[in-house]
């Protein structure tokens, strides 16, 4: 289709998001108001005029993963951590967490624009240390999120946090949110090139080793870290999250240095089955040294509680995320440590 959006991912979302969240599925009131579920109709109509083939239903799209984040208070933009909170869900170590600084802010420049991003960095001098680029879902950080960075940290990595929106974007309104995301998904030739400027800028990065480098994606972000490995850019490994996987330009046989590992969900309305089997092609085919893991029962965002029940094909999964967790642990060990 040209942006990275499947066939299957609009007719589903069409399905999911409206007829099933706001007519047929019991107990819907309750988890989303009236009020949001009239900004979300609005949105649908209104943000993004037909174009490509697409429109209501890839807005609809966009609309359902701004749903999932919390709402923000006051001015906060989604980079802003003061609501962070250390949880020792799967991150707490046998002999406990190292203490950690507080998070750092950092920018990167792209074509004239920032990019806006925080980072935390281990104990133990000044480095270099193996370093963690992650990337959140389309509505930006929460609380799970940023605590996956300090425990992270906490483990001995340089973890960077980045942002592939233009610095300052506000992620407060569905509306908002589904600006910006849509705006990715139509130009994926910038989207590539935003995500492979952070590459180069957290390379460059004091106390960063460019030797050892991984990136992890969440979601939209997980699409942020395919497309990085797509490019051909030096890194050990990569890992999506319930990550959505077709892109402009598939990976090419000898393109790709990067293992790419992604953890996917059978019952997951915007990463559908049809995509996850297109995807599973292109690695093989390409040569590429992957890891798919499809979680049967899995819905999407199985590794973020904080989006627990927001919409429907959105769930929690504490033994899917645990044994996702447990996977990337050991394979940041050993290809960034060992």
């Amino acid at each position: 289709m040209g942006v990275g959006v499947g066939v299957g991912v609009v007719t589903k979302i069409a399905e999911v998001t409206l007829s099933t969240t706001l007519s047929t599925m019991p107990g819907a009131k309750a988890r989303i108001s009236p009020k949001i579920a009239a900004t979300w109709i609005s949105a649908i109509s209104t943000i993004t005029p037909k174009r490509n083939g697409l429109g209501v239903e890839k807005s609809a799209f966009a609309m359902a993963l701004a749903m999932t984040r919390r709402p923000a208070t006051g001015n906060l933009t989604h980079f802003d951590s003061a609501s962070a909170r250390l949880h020792y869900c799967m991150t707490k170590q046998r002999g406990g967490l190292t203490t950690m600084t507080a998070f750092e802010t950092t920018s990167c420049m792209h074509d004239g624009m920032a990019m806006d991003g925080f980072l935390a960095r281990p104990e133990g001098g000044a480095g270099p240390h193996p370093t963690v680029i992650l990337f959140p879902g389309a509505g930006g950080t929460g609380p799970t999120f940023e605590s996956n960075v300090r425990a992270l940290a906490s483990m001995g990595y340089l973890v960077v946090a980045a942002s592939v929106y233009d610095s300052g974007a506000d992620l407060s309104t569905p509306e908002g949110t589904g600006a910006h995301y849509i705006g990715l998904l139509e130009r994926p030739e910038l989207l590539r090139a935003r995500v492979v400027e952070w590459f180069e800028h957290i390379c460059a990065m004091d106390g960063a080793d460019e030797t050892r480098l991984a990136a992890i994606g969440y979601c939209f972000g997980g699409k942020c870290v395919l497309e990085l490995a797509r490019s051909g850019a030096d890194l050990k490994c990569v890992v999506s999250y319930h990550g959505i996987l077709p892109t402009h330009a598939p990976a090419q046989k000898g393109g790709v240095i990067a293992e790419v590992v992604a953890f996917c969900a059978g019952r997951d309305p915007f990463a559908p089955i049809d995509d996850y089997l297109a995807f599973q092609t292109e690695m093989r085919e390409a040569e590429v040294v992957h890891q798919l893991t499809l979680f049967s029962h899995a819905q999407h965002s199985f590794t973020d509680p904080d989006h627990e029940g927001v919409a429907p094909g959105i769930a929690y999964d504490a033994q899917y995320h645990r044994v996702s967790w447990a996977s990337t642990l050991a394979l940041l060990d050993y290809h960034l440590k060992a």
